[in-house]
């Protein structure tokens, strides 16, 4: 039945190895909607309300019958497109970073895929950027890709950069590849965002970079699991924490040497790396 298959799409399946496995911490927030009740919430799904579009289809603003209003927007709108100025803070990041690796440590694509199998042969709707280099070879998705994918959100909330950058000479590059070569020739504090500088340490940005790093591995196989990811973060986020509250602060001098090296770095352009197969897979 049509209802069947959409129940499966929407995390249904998820949500019933929840039930199952005694998990109900979050079952209790989950709230199905009617066709009627969102098309009364978004007015009848007016375009003014559009708040983006993508691979999966619209995304419209909406009021609730409670007074709620969603959707608030994309992280991506949060990171590159804030119309309004809410600082993101490193604190801020390494939540968003560690939430969000917990709930695809809990269900991606490997959900979709069948206990007996280890991929799944797809065409993936989606932005480029983002995609895992193997697909382009194979068509296929493992449990790894999602790894990749998640791998360029954290670069992302390290640099503020977008997945896909356009440069003053019109060439575009991946912000994956631009990354991996900065941290091959040990330049990874001229692409980290200004305010990540300021307000964490170097070891806990070379921590979350080598993390980063790792999930995007081009060798899927060398590739950690998206629960050693979710772990990984959590110690990451805890140690900041731990920074915190000693009230551990670092020499401006050196923060203002490393601006100064930054600028420079920026001036250069981008990066450019002598491999094909590492680049052109992601370019526009």
């Amino acid at each position: 039945m049509l209802k069947d298959i959409f129940f499966k799409q929407n995390g249904g399946l998820l949500l019933q190895q929840q039930m199952s496995s005694g998990d109900n911490s979050n079952i209790e927030k989950t709230k199905l909607f009617t066709s009627n009740e969102l098309e009364k919430a978004t007015d009848h799904f007016n375009e003014n309300r559009i708040l983006g579009q993508g691979g999966q289809g619209t995304v419209h603003k909406g009021m609730l019958t409670d007074g709620n209003i969603v959707a608030n927007g994309t992280l991506y709108d949060y990171i590159h497109d804030r119309k309004e100025y809410v600082p993101l803070t490193w604190e801020i990041r390494l939540r968003i970073a560690t939430e969000i690796g917990a709930k695809v440590a809990d269900f991606g694509t490997s959900r979709t895929i069948v206990d007996d199998q280890t991929h799944l042969t797809t065409k993936v709707h989606g932005t480029f950027g983002y995609l895992d280099p193997e697909y382009f070879q194979s068509s296929q998705l493992t449990e790894k890709s999602d790894v990749y994918s998640f791998g360029v959100v954290l670069v992302e909330l390290l640099t503020g950069q977008k997945p896909i950058t356009a440069f003053s000479d019109g060439e575009t590059c991946s912000l994956a590849t631009y990354f991996l070569s900065a941290m091959e020739e040990n330049r990874l504090f001229e692409i980290v965002d200004h305010r990540v500088m300021i307000e964490s340490g170097k070891d806990q940005v070379k921590r979350f970079a080598e993390l980063a790093s790792g999930c995007l591995n081009l060798d899927g196989r060398k590739r950690p699991k998206m629960k050693q990811v979710a772990i990984e973060l959590e110690l990451i986020r805890t140690s900041d924490e731990a920074a915190t509250t000693d009230e551990v602060e670092y020499n401006s001098v050196e923060h203002a040497a490393i601006w100064e090296t930054m600028s420079t770095g920026i001036e250069s352009g981008p990066v450019t790396t002598s491999s094909a197969s590492d680049f052109h897979p992601l370019l526009l």
